[in-house]
């Protein structure tokens, strides 16, 4: 069973603690960052800006007793997912810039309005560092699809004998002769390579027509994507930054 947001931290080695807020104010000003405006005008009216804003506040609002700089990355990467954008950087270059936004390194101090000058430089480089998802298209790996899947009422099993493969299960309600819903099950086998792993396009493809979780079943790309997508699906995608960061 993949392990949650909650027990990863708990149990690594540079583990969030203590936990827990360390100022609700902070934490309430940090995540309505985003959305401030002046009458329908908003400040961060592009997705980079808007997520620059939050990373940024998150990061030096310190509102949390401890994972911060985690925090702020973690909820960056969330919200570009939630507005269909991924990031194209490497490992290296994550852990770099987020450390170059917790020490004030992205502007120099004595400039003017230093904390909306940093906020335009992170949506800089977001915008750089990462590209909008294609129809169609959406690189996640295993432990992800399965909870997406979930969230359709789908199962899924390994099949017997066979380590290599998994059978996904779904239930789905069809109109029979007499106008009445029957229940049938559409059920497929697929290679599966660990719930690390990246699911191939194929496969993806495979799945959501074979188990009418497509467009013409009123499953867009968007819905399938969106559905149940946690933090938890950025701690493991990019578990290896966050324990350089909790060293630190």
């Amino acid at each position: 069973m993949t392990p949650s947001l909650k027990e990863l931290m708990a149990n690594s080695e540079d583990p969030i603690s203590p936990p827990g807020l360390r100022d609700t104010n902070l934490f309430g000003s940090a995540i309505a960052r985003p959305q401030t405006a002046l009458g329908d005008e908003l400040k961060y009216p592009t997705v980079e800006m808007a997520a620059a804003a939050l990373m940024h506040s998150i990061i030096l609002n310190h509102c949390f007793n401890n994972g911060n700089k985690r925090t702020g990355l973690v909820s960056m990467l969330a919200f570009l997912d939630k507005n269909s954008m991924i990031a194209t950087c490497t490992e290296d270059e994550l852990f770099r810039f987020t450390l170059q936004v917790a020490q004030h390194r992205l502007v120099p101090l004595h400039y003017d309005q230093i904390a909306d000058r940093e906020v335009l430089d992170i949506a800089y480089w977001i915008k750089s560092n990462s590209r909008q998802v294609t129809k169609g298209e959406r690189p996640i790996p295993w432990h992800r699809l399965k909870r997406i899947l979930s969230y359709f009422d789908c199962s899924l099993a390994p099949v017997p004998g066979k380590g290599n493969r998994i059978d996904i299960r779904r239930r789905v309600e069809e109109p029979s002769l007499l106008g009445r819903k029957k229940a049938k099950y559409l059920s497929r086998q697929v290679a599966w390579g660990g719930d690390g792993k990246t699911v191939e396009k194929n496969t993806l493809n495979y799945i959501r027509n074979e188990l009418k979780l497509n467009e013409e079943n009123g499953i867009d790309s968007r819905v399938f994507y969106e559905a149940e997508a946690e933090p938890d699906d950025f701690i493991q995608t990019h578990r290896t930054v966050l324990r350089r960061l909790g060293k630190l």
